[in-house]
This record gives C-alpha cells, structure tokens and sequence, in this order.
C-alpha cells in the first residue's frame, strides 16, 4: 500500500487555522499558522501569522479545527520557503486525534473586565464563559439591553502567550440573575463577538481549543511527543 493509502484523513481547508507547538521547547509560545494547501501522504503547505522560530527539522505538535472537530497530530517541518512568499511544509502525520465539539462550545472562565455601552458608559463585570464567537457577560449593574452592542478589552493567556483582545459584540439576551434574599442583584448578558480581526479570532480560537483540548485528553498526544524526541 502507498503512503496516501495509510494516511489518516486530514479535512484541512485552504485558511484553516492551526497551533503548533514545538516539542523541543514546551515553554516556547505557540505559534499560529494557516493552511494554503495540502497533499494527502505528503505534506501540509502552510504560513505562520507572525514571526517564530521554526526550523527545518523541527517536530511539532499540531492542533487544528476540522468542521465539528478537534484534531491533534505530531509533524515534522521537511521545508521552509521564502520565495515567492513566505511558507513552510509540514511532513504528512501518520496518525491522528479527533474529538468532536459542539457548535460554538464555550469553555468556563472568570475574567474581568470593563465594559463599555455605545453612550460611553464603562461597567466593571466579568467574562464567565467563552467561545470562539460569544460570551456570556456577568455584572453588577444592568450593563445593556438585547439588541445594544458594547465592547471590552479581554486579556487571555494562550501557549505562554498574553494578549488583550480589542471586543466588540451584539448584546443577545440580557437579564437578571437569581440572587438570594440580601445578597447583591447580579445581571447577565450573552455576547455574540463581530468584527473581530483575523489575528485576534485566531488568538481567542487557539485559547478555547487549548481549555478544551486539555479537558478532553488531546494534551496526552503531545506529551507522548516530548517524551519520544
């Protein structure tokens, strides 16, 4: 049998994002990439979104989004090309991990933040949960209204990385919680994320497919990595 015909199945289309960790050096910040194109059995063309130390040589762990999907595979980097533009090939995983996700699955959290209303009003709340489009918004005061759009500045951590996300997001349902008799009133509000640049979506999709994957054992891929290199 050829090489294609042991390949895992790899639905890797042209702009998908990927986030690759060098083994060599777990402390390292993951690096973000997108695909340009693949040949099944034989290589991943892709490009990295900002500047990092890969190598000719280099192994990697590799996580990506496949349709519904959580992929998790080791590669090597057989080439790197500047010319006509800048790129790289990464060798053709021989094997494969896949969960499957929910549609916009969101991760918890406790992150907080300011958040301001189109009248310019700035409410102190917190990010409860978070997905790759929305949020679910937790405050002290009725920040907004369904139908309002606000936003918020969302510092997240991803692969040693920091980075504060500039959000702007639709207000979708908004609401009181249930709250015990002489406790504080609190209010909540679903988020759904838009205008969001390329490199901060890539970001905060690298951060949610990081929780998750953690929760879900993708991790246990890459750790086998180390230990064999």
């Amino acid at each position: 049998m050829t090489d294609q015909e042991h390949a895992p199945a790899l639905r890797l289309a042209i702009g998908t994002p990927l986030n690759i960790q060098v083994q060599a050096d777990t402390g390292a910040a993951r690096l973000n990439a997108r695909v340009l194109g693949m040949l099944e059995g034989a290589s991943i063309i892709a490009h990295l979104l900002a500047p990092g130390p890969l190598r000719v040589g280099d192994k990697v762990s590799v996580r990506c989004l496949e349709g519904r999907s959580i992929s998790a595979f080791r590669s090597t980097v057989i080439e790197i090309c500047s010319s006509p533009y800048a790129h790289f090939h990464l060798s053709y995983p021989s094997q494969l991990e896949r969960v499957e996700v929910r549609q916009s699955e969101r991760v918890s959290v406790a992150i907080p933040v300011t958040v301001h209303t189109a009248d310019g009003v700035g409410v102190t709340a917190e990010v409860r949960d978070l997905s790759a489009s929305g949020a679910l918004l937790v405050a002290s005061a009725a920040v907004c209204k369904a139908g309002d759009h606000v936003d918020f500045d969302l510092p997240l951590v991803s692969g040693q990385m920091n980075r504060t996300l500039q959000m702007k997001a639709s207000v979708r349902n908004a609401g009181a919680l249930s709250h015990a008799l002489g406790s504080a009133a609190r209010y909540r509000c679903g988020l759904q994320f838009i205008e969001l640049a390329d490199a901060d979506r890539l970001f905060l999709l690298g951060f949610v497919y990081e929780r998750l994957s953690s929760s879900r054992g993708l991790f246990a891929l890459e750790e086998r990595a180390s230990g064999e290199s």
